[in-house]
Order: C-alpha cells, then sequence, then structure tokens
C-alpha cells in the first residue's frame, strides 16, 4: 500500500492564506473552525489545506489531514496579523 507525501512544507515559517474554499480570502478565523479547505502562499510556493480545526483564544489549531484516510499530516496555527490572516505549521 502506497501513501502520497505531503507536500513540502517549512515548519516555522509564516504563510499567507490566500483563500478559503474557494471563496477568496479569509474574513474570519471561524471560517477555519470545523472542517475546512484553504489555501496558503509561501517561500515553497501556494499548497492546499484541507482538515479540521478548533478556536483556541485568538487562533486556530488547525489539524491537516492527508486522503485518502484522514490520517494527520502536520498541525497549523492560523491567526490574524497586520498584513492579513497567516497559518504557520509546527
Amino acid at each position: 500500500m502506497s501513501y502520497s507525501t505531503p507536500e513540502t512544507v517549512v515548519s516555522g515559517v509564516v504563510y499567507a492564506v490566500v483563500d478559503v474554499a474557494g471563496g477568496g480570502p479569509p474574513t474570519d478565523l471561524a471560517q477555519f473552525a470545523g472542517n475546512a479547505t484553504f489555501r496558503v502562499q509561501g517561500p515553497t510556493g501556494e499548497h492546499e489545506v484541507a482538515g479540521e480545526g478548533v478556536t483556541q483564544g485568538d487562533a486556530v489549531r488547525f489539524h491537516q489531514k492527508m486522503p485518502p484516510d484522514g490520517k494527520d499530516a502536520r498541525v497549523w496555527t492560523i491567526r490574524r496579523e497586520a498584513e492579513g490572516v497567516v497559518a504557520e505549521s509546527a
């Protein structure tokens, strides 16, 4: 059985969130709570992230899931900064 390797993302680097569920830039962190899909842009290019998020204070802890079995790939912290909504993987 083979599994696809998650796309290269640099841990600890901030990525700009450019789109949520194909609806354009994020307007609210609540868009990341529960099941969600979003795209980030950063030093390793653009990446689609799908999974499940939980609000924790002023941020969302988001568990990226990999198809087809939904195993965790990485954990992101999503927060609002001066330049907009950003995501950083741990």
